[in-house]
C-alpha cells in the first residue's frame, strides 16, 4: 500500500507465478468460468482499429521497458549516440571539406568538438553520480551500515548533482574550442570565448547553491518522515502481516466463496452484490471453475497481501475482514475467542507467534477478543493508513512549496553571482543595493517572520497530522488539511469549518487526543456538606461493579477514583469521580456513547446510596413531614416589632450612627463620623 513516499510491502514466499491484481480477481474467475465455450464469444469488426493502436502502444511500452532495465553504461550509450553521430556530421565536414572555415581566428572544427564534448559530458555526469551511489553505500556499508539510508538522498538529487558536474565539464573542456587553431592563435582567445567562459566559471557556484537548496530540502523530508511515520510505517507493516496471516489460514481453513462466507468474502473482494446468493442456479454451473481458481492461487502470500492492502482501503471491506478473522478463530456461540482458540488455527508449533498476534488486537488485556474489538481493530488500521497517506502528501505538498520560495531565493543568488562575474563596479552597487533592502526591511518583516515561524512549527515542532483529534483553547477540532502557512480544522461541535495560520498556533496550547494514550475523565459533582465517609465508600463500590461488569470491562479501567476538592461556602461539598477509559477519545462517536453509558451509571449510583446535592434530602417546605402556618397579629404590634428589630440592629454597632449624627450637629461634639 502506498503511503506518500513510503510503500508499505510485505515481503512475500517466491512464486512461479505472477501475483494476480486482486480488483481483477475475481471477475477473471467468474469470466473463466462463463467463457467455456469458443461459440459464446462474439467479436466486433469495428474494434480492430482500437485494438491495433493498443498492440502498438503495447509494443513500444515493451521496448521502453526493455531500455530502462539495461545497465547504465548501456543505457547511456543508447541516449548519447544519436545525437551525437548528429554532432560528428557537421564536425566531419569540418575537418575535410570546411577545414579553412574559421569564426575569427577560431577554426569551426574546435567548437564541434567542444559540442561533442559537453553532450557526452551529460551522460558522463549522470554515470557518475551511478557510481557515487553505490560508492557511498559501501562506505556507509563498513562504517555504519544504519546510514546506508542516507543513500537515497543521493538519488534524489541525481538532476542537481549531474548539473554541477556537468557545468564544471563545460568549463573544464573549453580550451578544446582553441585547440584546433594554428600555433600563433593557440595562445590567445576570442572575445566570444572569453564570455563562455565567464558564464561557466559563474555557472559553478551557482549550480553548487542549487545543489545546496536541494539538499537542505531532501534533508528535511528525511529528517520528517523518519522522526513522523518510520515507526507508525513499521507498525502498520506489522500489523497488516498479522492479518494477513489470520487471512491466508482463513481461507484454508474455509475456502473463499464457501457459504458461510460467501456475502463477506463478495465485499472483501469488492464484488457488488447482485442477488442474496452468488452461487445460485444461473450460476451454479460457473462453481468448479470459481472454487478451483482460489484453491490454484488464494493461498499465495502475494496474493493474500493484495486481498487485505485492498480491503483496507475501503470501510465495508474492512469491516467483512474483520468478520471473517474473527468467526475462523471464535468458537460457535462464543461471543469472544481466546489465545487458546488462536493457538490452535495456527498450530502447536507456532505458539509463540500466536502470543505475539493476540498481544497485537488485545490492547485492552482483557484476556479475550470480541468481534466488536476485532472491527474496531482492523477499522483503526485503515484509518491509520488513511490518516498516513493524506498526511505524507499534504506534508510533501508543503514541502514543495517551500522549495519553490527557496527557489527564488536561490534566483535571486544566482543573480548576484553572475552580476559579480561580470560588472566591475558590483561591488560598489552591492553596497547601495544592501542600503536600499534594509531600508524597506520593515515592509515584509512581518511575512518573514511568519515564514519562518510557520516552518519551524510544521517541520520541527509539528505538533498534529491530518485527522488528528486536538483541542485548543478548549475547543475540539480534527485536523483537515495542513499547508505551508496555515491549517485547516473541523469544529466537532458546530461543523464549521476553521482556518488558523501556523504561526498563530506557534504560541498556544495543542492538546493532540489521537497520540494520547487511554485517556481518563475528572467528573465534577456538589454534593451535601452531610455526606458521610461510608456513602462515598458504597458509591465506590458500585462504580467499581459497574467497570467490572463483562458488559463494560472492554470500555474502562478498573481503577474508580474519588476525591473531595473543596468544602466551598460550608453549603456544600466538592466530589471529582475520576474514571479511566481504556482508549483516547479520537473517535468522538464512540466516547459519546461511553461517556453517556458512565454517566447514567453514576447518576443511578448516587440514588442508591442515597447522595444528596447542597440542600436536598430535607422535606419540602410545607410537606406534611414539614408544614407551615400563620399567625394573624394587629398593625400597632407589627410595627412595634420592626422598631424593636431597628433597635437592636443599631444596638449591636460599635459606633451608634444616629447619635453621633446628632451630636455633630448641635456642635457638641467634632470628629469622624461613622456610617453602617
Amino acid at each position: 500500500m502506498a503511503v506518500g513516499d513510503a510503500v508499505i510491502t510485505m515481503p512475500s514466499q517466491p512464486t512461479d507465478e505472477k501475483p494476480i491484481k486482486s480488483a481483477t480477481r475475481l471477475s477473471l474467475a467468474i469470466s473463466e468460468a462463463s467463457t467455456s465455450s469458443d461459440s459464446m464469444r462474439r467479436t466486433n469488426p469495428l474494434d480492430s482499429a482500437p485494438r491495433d493502436e493498443e498492440d502498438a502502444f503495447k509494443r513500444l511500452g515493451k521496448i521502453y521497458q526493455t531500455i530502462k532495465n539495461l545497465s547504465p553504461v548501456t543505457k547511456y550509450l543508447l541516449y548519447a549516440i544519436p545525437v551525437a553521430v548528429l554532432i560528428a556530421i557537421p564536425l566531419a565536414i569540418s575537418v575535410t571539406v570546411a577545414s579553412n572555415v574559421r569564426i575569427g581566428k577560431t577554426r569551426l572544427m574546435g567548437l564541434f568538438v567542444w559540442l561533442e564534448a559537453i553532450w557526452c559530458g551529460i551522460w558522463v555526469a549522470k554515470l557518475l553520480v551511478k557510481m557515487l551511489y553505490s560508492f557511498f553505500r559501501l562506505c556507509c556499508g563498513v562504517v555504519n551500515p544504519g546510514a546506508r539510508n542516507h543513500a537515497e538522498i543521493i538519488t534524489k538529487l541525481k538532476h542537481p548533482i549531474s548539473f554541477f558536474l556537468w557545468v564544471v565539464i563545460c568549463y573544464v573542456s573549453i580550451p578544446l574550442i582553441s585547440a584546433f587553431n594554428d600555433n600563433s592563435n593557440r595562445q590567445s582567445s576570442a572575445k566570444w570565448i572569453d564570455v563562455m567562459q565567464k558564464i561557466f566559471l559563474a555557472g559553478i557556484p551557482a549550480s553548487s547553491v542549487l545543489l545546496v537548496e536541494k539538499l537542505f530540502i531532501q534533508l528535511i523530508t528525511l529528517s520528517y518522515h523518519r522522526k513522523q511515520f518510520e515507526a507508525k510505517i513499521a507498525e502498520s507493516k506489522r500489523m497488516v502481516s498479522i492479518l494477513e496471516n489470520l487471512y491466508g489460514h482463513s481461507i484454508r481453513q474455509f475456502p473463499v466463496g464457501c457459504p458461510r462466507f460467501e456475502k463477506r468474502d463478495l465485499i472483501i473482494q469488492n464484488v457488488p452484490i447482485l442477488s442474496t446468493s452468488l452461487f445460485n442456479t444461473a450460476t451454479a454451473t460457473k462453481l468448479p471453475s470459481f472454487t478451483n481458481f482460489f484453491k490454484r492461487s488464494e493461498t499465495r502470500t502475494a496474493v493474500v497481501h493484495d486481498i487485505v492492502t485492498q480491503a483496507l482501503e475501503d470501510k465495508k471491506a474492512s469491516k467483512a475482514l474483520a468478520e471473517r478473522l474473527w468467526l475462523s478463530i471464535a468458537k460457535e456461540g462464543k461471543d469472544a475467542f481466546h489465545l487458546e482458540n488462536l493457538q490452535d488455527i495456527l498450530g502447536s508449533n507456532r505458539h509463540e507467534e500466536a502470543d505475539k498476534i493476540f498481544n497485537s488486537f488485545d490492547k485492552n488485556r482483557n484476556g479475550d477478543i470480541s468481534l466488536d474489538e476485532m472491527i474496531m481493530m482492523v477499522e483503526e488500521i485503515r484509518r491509520g493508513n488513511k490518516s498516513r497517506e493524506d498526511s505524507l502528501y499534504q506534508i510533501n505538498m508543503a514541502i514543495s512549496c517551500l522549495d519553490h520560495i527557496l527557489l527564488i531565493i536561490v534566483l535571486v543568488f544566482v543573480a548576484l553571482i553572475y552580476a559579480a562575474f561580470f560588472s566591475k563596479d558590483f561591488l560598489k552597487n552591492l553596497t547601495v543595493l544592501t542600503t536600499s533592502i534594509l531600508s524597506v526591511s520593515f515592509a515584509f518583516a512581518g511575512t518573514v517572520q511568519e515564514f519562518t515561524g510557520s516552518c519551524i512549527f510544521l517541520f520541527v515542532k509539528h505538533p498534529y497530522d491530518v485527522y488528528d483529534r486536538v483541542d485548543i483553547n478548549g475547543t475540539q477540532f480534527r485536523v483537515e488539511r495542513i499547508e505551508l502557512l496555515y491549517t485547516v480544522f473541523y469544529r466537532i461541535d458546530s461543523n464549521k469549518t476553521v482556518q488558523v495560520s501556523n504561526i498563530v498556533n506557534n504560541t498556544t496550547w495543542i492538546e493532540n487526543v489521537t497520540r494520547s494514550k487511554a485517556m481518563k475523565e475528572r467528573i465534577p459533582i456538589s454534593i451535601h456538606p452531610a455526606t458521610t465517609n461510608e456513602d462515598l465508600d458504597e458509591l465506590r463500590r458500585l462504580l467499581s461493579e459497574f467497570v467490572h461488569h463483562p458488559d463494560n470491562r472492554r470500555e474502562y479501567k478498573s481503577q474508580i477514583e474519588l476525591d473531595i476538592n473543596a468544602v466551598g461556602d460550608m453549603k456544600q461539598l466538592e466530589l471529582y469521580v475520576e474514571v479511566n477509559y481504556k482508549s483516547n477519545w479520537s473517535n468522538e462517536s464512540l466516547h459519546m456513547k461511553r461517556r453517556a453509558k458512565f454517566m447514567l451509571a453514576l447518576v443511578d449510583a448516587l440514588r442508591k446510596v442515597p447522595i444528596y446535592a447542597p440542600g436536598g434530602g430535607e422535606a419540602i417546605l410545607g410537606d406534611q413531614s414539614k408544614p407551615t402556618y400563620a399567625v394573624t397579629i394587629s398593625e400597632d404590634e407589627a410595627q412595634r416589632g420592626r422598631d424593636k428589630f431597628k433597635e437592636d440592629k443599631e444596638a449591636k454597632r460599635m459606633v451608634n450612627v444616629r447619635k453621633t449624627e446628632s451630636s455633630g450637629r448641635d456642635g457638641e461634639t467634632e470628629g469622624v463620623r461613622y456610617r453602617g
